[in-house]
């Protein structure tokens, strides 16, 4: 599973979005996407459309490990 993903700031705050894919390149849809900041060790918390994109629209700045999970297999952090 890979995962693509870009990030704006926004005053204190960031967007985080991306596409999570498997190994043959293949969208996954209904995958679990965790961003949790490091330094807080807060997590936030949202899930792949059907085309394979998430959206964290309003993270507070910081650093972020991000973890996918699909059907119980974790991927790329």
């Amino acid at each position: 599973m890979s995962m693509a993903l870009s990030t704006v700031l926004l005053g204190q705050e960031a967007r985080l979005n991306g596409t999570v894919t498997d190994s043959t390149g293949a969208v996954l849809e209904g995958t679990r996407v965790r961003a949790t900041q490091v330094l807080r060790n807060v997590t936030f918390e949202t899930t792949t459309t059907q085309d394979g994109r998430y959206l964290f629209p309003r993270l507070p700045i910081g650093t972020y490990q991000i973890l996918a999970e699909a059907n119980g297999n974790r991927g790329n952090r």
